[in-house]
């Protein structure tokens, strides 16, 4: 058995007690919100996110700190709070940039 490795970075935020996005689909797009999941082999989180993108863990990426307004990232936190009062779950943490790992 092979292991796969990939990742992303993300402006998301983890949600407690769920690993599967797909029943939130219709919501999510409702709040330009999408999701995904991802973690350790077998360990999966979901997270809920409004900018993903692959990501090499073996080659850093620098984004400046002036790429986004300030106002973007309220933007897109509110996005995904809206988001999941809307499906009925609870963030993990706050929405943030993220380097999110995943290994199958």
């Amino acid at each position: 058995m092979g292991m796969y490795t990939s990742a992303w970075l993300a402006y998301a935020a983890p949600i407690k007690g769920h690993t599967d996005g797909e029943e939130f689909d219709g919501q999510l797009s409702e709040h330009d919100v999408s999701h995904l999941s991802a973690s350790g082999y077998d360990h999966d989180v979901l997270y809920f996110t409004t900018y993903a993108e692959d990501a090499d863990l073996g080659r850093p990426v620098s984004i400046p700190a002036d790429a986004l307004h300030p106002a973007q990232c309220t933007h897109w936190d509110a996005k995904i709070r809206s988001a999941a009062k809307s499906c009925g779950v609870e963030l993990a943490a706050d929405p943030g940039w993220l380097l999110i790992a995943d290994v199958s």
